[in-house]
């Protein structure tokens, strides 16, 4: 970067910092996290064990207001925090309270005053109470809300059973961990990091282009939602001997297999496809509450005729080898090998995966559980990237898929098939070792039977022997004042358009209009058009379309080429066509159009 960060800040905080400034009401980057507990919970001790875990991480006690001259974040570890406790009785059905629980978490933070950890419980007729951990990503991450809800349980255990502390103070707090990133990026190690991410996003790769179902915004727009869907525990099973036999493991699997559907759907290739890594590579950084981890972008180089299996091996190799530079911030690696940067696309990575084995979550003590709330995990941040697909592992062999996608590119039916292309691919690959990237199947038998053969029945029994004037009329005799013609916010029924176009077919005869003659028509789309059309099929001439914004030489060679014997047109469209009879539209009354 060409400005200096303060060296308690980390890359990654400056980029979320930086983009939650320029939109305050952003909730992209709020984390949220929730789980059962099935006792009823002393509230002081609750309290208690809250400020225990606030007061041992100083993560948890930052704020970042802006420097008055560089506006760049200067941190500031406050003493004390009180972390607001919210308690509310509710009868909310499981669907009902996930979303309440989703509401609740979306609130917007404070980034100079905090705190910028909530929690509210929520509790249940049957006594069951829900606590949710809400924290802004500027100072955690997925490892730290984990961190953060096993220190609490074991803390308020150890409180209500009168036992001392189980929890010793930090030896390194966040500042000194983002001063030693500062230090790595100076050092030799550093530039080695940097050399290996060079090499791998220097060249040769290009956005992805998914059919969007909209246009683009010139500027991104950080605002999503997720598609939830299960994929069984048979499936998983299948799935996870095949990638053995890439000698990977299933999160490999799953990246390419994605990215196999994406190409197909786009024809992108290679596609940069992108993942989180920890980055708690140190002992004592594994018990830290911040935001440590890192984006760890994935090149996927896919060819015709490549078996999957092999593409799961590069796949493999490729994540393993991220890995052991996952410390270098990819944030600060975008900003320099973007200078001329895209806006409306996120920087390097537009879509990816996330695994997440539930074990980590099941908490020590059996009351706390978080199975109920799994939806919560997988919407966590939603937007930060067009496409991000989060697999969370059930402990009984199942999977929840959340598909997190941009609402300012796709329509929620659109990711829904996405979805369901996925899944058919995933059994495909389960049940077919030799299948190649592209002979992957994407669509079940059902669904290529509906395309290419029930949708496909457009025969239609047309009568064959009236021209279109002649429906046209036929059907003005059976719905006289239905509407015929809209164009703008004007129509006409029937009625009103056949009388237009014997308008114009009174002065097509007295011009010499017959069978066969050729008629040239240039106007501006508007009803009048389409009255011209039907006239000239009346007088039983064939019309030769020109359009008035084409070059004057084109529109005179297409007259002559054609040998029309008239042309149709208005004083403003026709000026410049001479050598042809013309019938001025303009010389007609106003149309009788309703408006």
């Amino acid at each position: 970067m060409t400005r200096a960060l303060d060296s308690a800040v980390t890359y990654g905080q400056h980029s979320i910092w930086t983009l939650q400034r320029l939109e305050p009401g952003l909730c992209t980057f709020n984390g949220m996290h929730a789980v059962s507990v099935d006792e009823p919970l002393d509230r002081e001790a609750f309290a208690r064990a809250v400020a225990g875990l606030v007061g041992r991480h100083e993560a948890m006690r930052t704020v970042f207001p802006a420097d008055a001259r560089s506006g760049l974040p200067v941190p500031r570890v406050l003493d004390r925090v009180d972390v607001p406790i919210e308690w509310h009785a509710t009868n909310d059905d499981t669907d009902a309270l996930l979303a309440r629980l989703w509401a609740d978490g979306q609130r917007p933070y404070d980034l100079d005053r905090g705190p910028l950890t909530r929690i509210s419980v929520y509790v249940r007729p049957s006594g069951e109470q829900v606590v949710l951990l809400a924290m802004h990503h500027v100072t955690s991450d997925l490892g730290s809300a984990r961190l953060a809800l096993e220190e609490l349980e074991a803390r308020y255990r150890a409180i209500v059973t009168g036992q001392p502390d189980p929890f010793p103070p930090l030896r390194v707090q966040y500042r000194e961990f983002a001063a030693s990133q500062h230090e790595m990026l100076e050092s030799p190690a550093g530039q080695r990091h940097e050399d290996y991410w060079r090499t791998q996003l220097g060249d040769g790769f290009a956005a992805l282009a998914m059919p969007y179902d909209r246009q683009r915004p010139p500027l991104e727009v950080r605002r999503g939602d997720t598609w939830l869907f299960d994929l069984p525990a048979s499936l998983i099973t299948r799935l996870e001997s095949r990638a053995r036999e890439a000698n990977g493991t299933l999160f490999p699997l799953l990246l390419a297999s994605l990215a196999t559907v994406l190409h197909r759907v786009s024809g992108s290739a290679p596609i940069m496809m992108g993942s989180y890594s920890s980055g708690r590579v140190r002992a004592e950084l594994k018990t830290m509450v911040g935001l440590i981890s890192n984006p760890l972008p994935v090149r996927v180089d896919l060819s015709p005729g490549q078996s999957f299996l092999e593409l799961t091996r590069a796949v493999s190799a490729t994540v393993r080898a991220g890995y052991r530079h996952q410390v270098y911030p990819l944030h600060l690696m975008a900003e320099r090998l973007q200078t001329s940067h895209d806006p409306s696309r996120p920087p390097l990575i537009q879509a990816g995966l996330n695994l997440h084995p539930e074990g980590p979550w099941q908490l020590t003590d059996a009351t706390w559980r978080h199975n109920a709330w799994l939806p919560i995990l997988l919407r966590n941040q939603e937007g930060q990237f067009e496409l991000m697909a989060s697999v969370c592992l059930r402990r009984d062999g199942s999977a929840l898929v959340g598909l997190q996608y941009q609402t300012a590119l796709y329509n929620r039916d659109t990711i829904g098939h996405l979805a369901k292309l996925w899944t058919t691919a995933l059994d495909d690959i389960a049940a077919h070792a030799d299948r190649t990237v592209d002979t992957v199947r994407l669509m079940s038998a059902e669904d290529e039977h509906r395309v290419l053969v029930e949708w496909n029945r457009t025969e239609r029994a047309y009568e064959r022997d009236l021209g279109l004037h002649e429906l046209v009329r036929r059907q003005s005799l059976a719905t006289p004042d239905g509407i015929a013609v809209r164009h703008r916010d004007q129509s006409v029924t029937y009625r009103q358009l056949m009388a237009r176009v014997d308008e114009i077919t009174v002065p097509l005869r007295r011009m010499g209009a017959t069978l066969g003659t050729v008629i040239g028509i240039c106007l501006d789309p508007s009803i009048d058009q389409v009255a011209a059309l039907v006239a000239i099929l009346e007088v039983g001439g064939a019309y030769l379309p020109l359009d008035p914004t084409h070059p004057l030489e084109r529109r005179r060679l297409m007259l002559t080429d054609a040998r029309a014997a008239i042309l149709v047109a208005s004083r403003q469209t026709g000026a410049d066509l001479e050598g042809v009879p013309r019938l001025d539209i303009d010389v007609l009354p106003p149309i009788d159009a309703a408006a």
